[in-house]
């Protein structure tokens, strides 16, 4: 499948239901035939008729781990995707109870357990019993006596499911976020900028300094992604979140701006994130859209307006207004060729505001060609040549803070389904894409 970064929701039939049954039972069949061996089914337990979402699909992709955690590498792994859901196949060698009795393990995990459909086949296809009686996902009573007396309507149904889902990737997506500062501060070296092995053009910080604001924001990148699964029109509540992480970050590094671009972009991708979950959509267009909500004029008492009006560069603002275009750029950067080149096509690239700040044109040039010159070379050198820079930048008193916010958004951790997409490897990414 070819790497795209938007998802489109389809409502399913019940014609489509069928066939995706029938074909279901099909590869079940086969697969029983060909190993002799007991088969592990995951479907996702969502009513109405949206079954496939960013959400779900993160949900569906959890299960898949949570199996592989508890059983080991299938001897066999097939899956199905499409409008009426995805499923997962998976044949194990061993005791067919036993392998229930941990696949009811996984269903009764907490918050999203109950999303988790687990059947298991024993190899002569007898589908085994779980033993005690799933509970309602609104209620919490036997499922059997909701279902009968029909004692929820689907509209509540599908809220909890809706909210359960939120409930479980908020907290996640913001981990993520928390995760990829603590990465950035890290990678060493870095010239100009805090990292393990100096302060770099910093009197005033140090990595400690940035771990403790990075640990701070951890709440408002949850409730930024809530906003969005609230209202994809959710800019100005990001903005006033925005000034409360501010604040809180401020408060604990004693008034000491860590973090604030990250702030900036970090609660737009993640308000983006959150709008599209449940909706479907492109991310990044999301996170355009929503910056380009603030209409209100640059400030005039800023660096970045500063700098905006002596040499046009847009800094933060217009890099989240044009959906992160170094950043994605450097994401496909890193995938290939690592943290230091990464970082090295953007200093190559990027009108860094803080350079031109503290060293105008001539500065921002020495980045520039600097970097350039050290891609043109071997890729073993580049740890040596960016040491050697950053001598060079803490001489000259240059630090390249926008280029680390384009950074924030690669560094790697974490695992995310988004249009069949992961965020993995190298920071909150769809495929090739930065949310």
């Amino acid at each position: 499948m070819s790497p795209k970064m938007s998802m489109n929701i389809y409502p399913v039939t019940l014609p489509m239901m069928l066939d995706a049954r029938e074909r279901r039972q099909a590869i079940q069949n086969r697969l029983l035939n060909e190993h002799k061996a007991p088969l592990v089914c995951l479907t996702m337990n969502i009513a109405g008729d949206i079954k496939d979402t960013p959400a779900i699909r993160y949900a569906f992709l959890h299960g898949v781990s949570e199996i592989r955690s508890s059983l080991g590498a299938p001897v066999a792994y097939e899956t199905l995707g499409g409008a009426t859901g995805c499923e997962a196949f998976f044949v194990y060698r061993g005791d067919a109870a036993d392998i229930k009795n941990r696949t009811v393990e996984i269903e009764s995990s907490p918050i999203i357990g109950r999303l988790f459909d687990i059947d298991v086949l024993s190899p002569d296809g007898e589908k085994l019993s779980r033993g005690a009686e799933r509970r309602c996902i609104v209620c919490g009573g036997p499922v059997t006596v909701c279902s009968r007396s029909r004692a929820h309507g689907l509209d509540r149904i599908r809220e909890v499911t809706f909210s359960h889902l939120t409930d479980f990737i908020a907290p996640r997506l913001a981990g993520m976020a928390c995760k990829a500062l603590y990465d950035e501060v890290h990678l060493t070296p870095k010239p100009g900028l805090v990292d393990e092995n100096n302060n770099g053009a910093h009197k005033d910080m140090d990595i400690s300094m940035f771990e403790r604001s990075a640990a701070c924001l951890n709440p408002f990148f949850e409730k930024a992604v809530r906003l969005g699964v609230a209202d994809n029109n959710c800019f100005w509540a990001l903005n006033a979140l925005g000034l409360e992480a501010e604040r809180e970050m401020l408060s604990v590094t004693g008034g000491i701006n860590t973090h604030k671009g990250a702030i900036y972009s970090f609660l737009l991708l993640l308000g983006a994130a959150g709008a599209c979950l449940h909706r479907g959509g492109d991310i990044l267009s999301c996170a355009g859209s929503l910056a380009r909500s603030d209409t209100r004029p640059r400030s005039t008492d800023t660096h970045g307006s500063d700098i905006y009006a002596r040499f046009g560069a847009t800094g933060a603002r217009g890099e989240a207004e044009n959906g992160f275009p170094n950043a994605l750029k450097a994401c496909r950067v890193i995938r290939d060729g690592g943290a230091y080149k990464a970082l090295l096509t953007l200093m190559a690239d990027v009108a860094d505001t803080n350079v031109l700040y503290r060293g105008g044109e001539e500065a921002l040039g020495f980045m520039r060609s600097e970097s350039r010159r050290i891609l043109s070379g071997d890729p073993g050198s580049f740890e040596n040549e960016l040491l050697r820079l950053d001598r060079e930048f803490i001489r000259r008193n240059l630090s390249p803070g926008r280029v680390c916010q384009c950074f924030h958004c690669l560094i790697r951790r974490g695992k995310l389904v988004v249009d069949a997409g992961r965020i993995d490897g190298y920071g909150i990414c769809i495929r090739d894409n930065i949310i």
